[in-house]
């Protein structure tokens, strides 16, 4: 399928969004990428506008960690405190050290720290210790009883992988993830953004609001494009990938049958199809996209607007309703639907 740009940007109009930048996958390839934009400067044939990615993040994060693995570097069905040093995780249960590294990348090991606010300002960002000790990232649910979604989480899995690789979770990413997919326009150190390149962004209001940073690299501090993190969804289709193979699957894969969580990502099934979804929101902006791996087809969405969500919903149906994947009333919360 198409979208037809004339009625986004007519959309776009009508509920103020400001800006939004849409990929359409078939067969493993970009067959339509626009960018629609009510901003005068941004040329709608730009398609390196960076945009930030939210809780997108968590996925890339899994693959760090499952390429860890794959190095034999850890075992994520292994507790995780076992890996960290000079840190580790506490918690009121006593049960801390029987937490796992797939209960923290699928949100069961009952962490605290659901969401952040970001700083204004990117001088002050922490390392990943001091915002640990600061923020007290701990246990407070018995965990592997069911999902509490914690990006406290993944900035623990961020101390594991600097700890781990011996290097900067920024650096880590881009050496053995970014680079070999070729994202060249894809990070997580907002040092080496251009500004010239990030819109502003606004917030469910329509009101714009000054951009934030995120000390929570691992769970809400990348930043990429519509080409480059199309790239990246069309990888999370292909089970035979350069950097994590078959591993994938292991990403994909329900951590519980009763609830779509999975490693960094979610999965929804119907009788014959399966689709996985990767969403993410931080102040002033909106990401996600949808893919059937099994058919190699996906919807990329972005934009810088908390307001964007009322347009994926639009074209986040169409997409489903034309590859006839029919969600449930349920999961249309998930959706917006």
């Amino acid at each position: 399928m198409n979208f037809d740009i004339e009625k986004i940007r007519e959309i776009c109009k009508k509920k103020r969004i400001t800006m939004v930048s849409v990929a359409v996958i078939e067969n493993m390839e970009i067959k339509q990428m626009e960018t629609v934009s009510l901003e005068p400067w941004i040329s709608e044939s730009i398609d390196d506008v960076t945009f930030q990615m939210g809780s997108v993040s968590k996925l890339v994060t899994a693959w760090a960690v499952l390429l860890l693995e794959k190095m034999g570097k850890l075992n994520i069905d292994a507790p995780i405190n076992n890996y960290l040093k000079n840190w580790r995780i506490e918690g009121r249960h006593g049960e801390e050290d029987n937490i796992t590294i797939k209960m923290v990348l699928s949100h069961y090991a009952g962490l605290n720290r659901k969401s952040f606010l970001g700083v204004s300002n990117a001088n002050k960002l922490e390392n990943t210790m001091q915002y640990l000790n600061r923020k007290k990232v701990k246990n407070i649910y018995r965990p592997n009883q069911k999902p509490i979604y914690s990006g406290g989480g993944y900035v623990i899995l961020q101390l594991l992988i600097e700890q781990i690789s011996g290097m900067d979770f920024s650096d880590f990413t881009e050496k053995y993830i970014f680079q070999s997919l070729g994202m060249k326009n894809t990070t997580f150190n907002a040092e080496k953004i251009c500004m010239d390149k990030l819109p502003n962004c606004y917030d469910i209001f329509g009101k714009k609001i000054k951009c934030r940073f995120y000390s929570e690299k691992a769970a809400a501090g990348l930043f990429s494009t519509i080409k480059d993190i199309s790239r990246f969804a069309i990888e999370n289709m292909n089970y035979e990938n350069q950097i994590i193979g078959d591993k994938l699957k292991v990403i994909h894969k329900r951590y519980n049958r009763a609830y779509p969580e999975c490693l960094g990502c979610y999965a929804f099934n119907t009788r014959e199809k399966k689709l996985i979804a990767s969403k993410g929101i931080n102040l002033g902006w909106y990401a996600c996209f949808l893919l059937l791996p099994n058919e190699g087809n996906g919807f990329v969405f972005l934009s810088n607007s908390n307001r964007g969500k009322k347009l994926f919903s639009i074209l986040g149906k169409e997409w489903m309703d034309s590859s006839r994947f029919f969600i449930t009333d349920e999961q249309k919360k998930f959706f917006y639907l």
